[in-house]
């Protein structure tokens, strides 16, 4: 049957399905150690770009080899973002201690803060994994694409609330979604909004080096 044959549609949304699904095993058990989560999300990024674009090669060599070349950075940036985090969960923890009008005041402010540093966070590792930059030039790049592209910006959010909510609200269970394609499907989605931006990106890095 033509379904079945290596070359068919089916046959390839199959290959890559499996390869999406490998990707997140693999991201899954680095970033176990917490602190090399970061190099683990580039990496992820990395393999899911040559994904989208139909270049990708061994899926296992090419994530290890992104994982160490972009480990330093990688890692410093996860840091910061670790840190980060933490100050938000600290502070809206220690709101209790307010009034309620202020605590629930502060809340919000708080609650603002994440849904912008975790939209930053969403260019973060595409970026790193596929420009050449300084961890800081990757941040700063991040905040500011963030805020150009805030279309692009809402649907990538969309895309990570939606995914969990579902998966929350129908499994019950988060871990079987974790395992499967908790990390990889929303972002190989975020991925293909962003191919097009990254194109361009590249078009404009190539112009300056003429």
């Amino acid at each position: 049957m033509e379904i079945f044959r290596l070359d068919s549609r089916f046959m390839q949304f199959l290959t890559k399905a499996a390869q999406i699904m490998w990707l997140n095993l693999l991201t899954l058990l680095m970033s176990l150690p917490v602190v090399t989560a970061g190099a683990a999300f580039t990496a992820m990024n990395y393999v899911l770009l040559h994904i989208v674009r139909d270049t990708e090669g061994n899926i296992t060599k090419s994530f290890f080899a992104s994982f160490r070349e972009n480990f330093r950075h990688a890692t410093g940036i996860w840091v910061g973002i670790l840190g980060a985090a933490g100050l938000l969960i600290s502070g809206f923890l220690s709101a209790k201690n307010l009034p309620a009008a202020q605590a629930d005041g502060y809340r919000v402010i708080l609650l603002i803060l994440g849904i912008l540093g975790f939209a930053v966070t969403l260019y973060i590792f595409p970026l790193l994994s596929h420009f050449k930059n300084t961890g800081r030039e990757t941040v700063k790049n991040s905040f500011v694409l963030m805020i150009l592209h805030f279309g692009k910006t809402f649907e990538m959010l969309i895309i990570w609330v939606g995914i969990y909510y579902f998966a929350i609200k129908f499994f019950e269970r988060i871990v079987p979604v974790l395992l499967v394609f908790g990390f990889t499907l929303p972002a190989v989605l975020c991925l293909l909004i962003l191919n097009p931006l990254f194109k361009n990106l590249e078009g404009e890095k190539v112009e300056k080096n003429l």
